[in-house]
């Protein structure tokens, strides 16, 4: 398994209900369903990432401000929208907002229009990943069992669930709760694991790096103090836990 995560992002948008009720599979999907879904997420956000370069229209009003994508990105773009929608599995509603997202920016729509079109689509692609993300680890451990790796990347997995259930909007409580005692079982099970294999964790290059961070991660989530943690600590502890995890996968 060695797919990246990729990092929570302040910009990111309130989950879409369908995030909300992701959860790891009973059974996984093949290896190359999965590969081909993790490409065509990638795909769409190199799109989304083009927004970075979109030109405003003149005026005071900025909510009238018209924003449209000119010559190689918006080619680039629709370049890679069709790529993605050619790639199996189909995920239609990431499909859908894509496609409503680049008729967006190509059309000169008002801003406020194409940052809902944006919006839309980063929720479903966030949704999207967050599905494919939890099949790759149900396929990790259906391949190689519940060894190390699977146990910090189902912690890390755990962590964005978490996160994301804080951006709800309006904030859902008991989907917070739920997923902070998941992520509490995730931990546990990390430990004992990591207790009876200090041969194999011994062995992984940044172990303790990312034990470190997963201790950061959890002091945030259940705080010794009883004092909640904001959620700029809450996304600062998860990046920061996301970071050691690509570095093991790097190694």
């Amino acid at each position: 398994m060695s797919h990246l995560l990729v990092p929570p992002s302040p910009l990111d948008p309130p989950p879409a209900p369908a995030e909300l009720s992701v959860s790891y599979p009973e059974s996984s999907r093949p290896a190359d369903e999965i590969d081909g879904a993790l490409a065509k997420l990638d795909k769409v956000a190199q799109c989304l990432a083009a927004a970075g370069d979109v030109s405003e229209g003149s005026g005071s009003d900025k909510a009238a401000a018209r924003v449209r994508l000119h010559g190689e990105d918006l080619a680039r773009c629709r370049t890679l929208v069709r790529e993605a929608r050619d790639l199996a599995p189909a995920i239609p509603s990431l499909e859908g907002a894509a496609d409503t997202y680049l008729s967006a920016v190509q059309g000169g729509q008002r801003l406020d229009a194409v940052m809902r079109a944006a919006a839309a689509l980063r929720a479903e692609l966030l949704a999207a990943r967050s599905e494919w993300q939890w099949q790759e680890l149900a396929l990790q451990e259906k391949l190689d069992g519940r060894k190390a790796a699977w146990h910090m990347r189902r912690f890390a997995l755990g962590a964005n669930a978490w996160l994301r259930a804080i951006k709800s909007d309006p904030p859902a409580r008991q989907a917070v709760d739920e997923r902070a005692d998941a992520l509490g079982d995730a931990y546990t099970m990390f430990l004992d694991y990591a207790e009876s294999a200090r041969a194999e964790m011994a062995r992984m290059t940044g172990a303790n790096d990312f034990m470190k961070a997963a201790q950061d991660t959890m002091a945030v989530v259940r705080p010794t103090d009883g004092k909640l943690r904001s959620e700029f600590a809450a996304l600062g502890a998860c990046r920061r836990l996301v970071a050691a995890f690509n570095a093991l996968v790097v190694e």
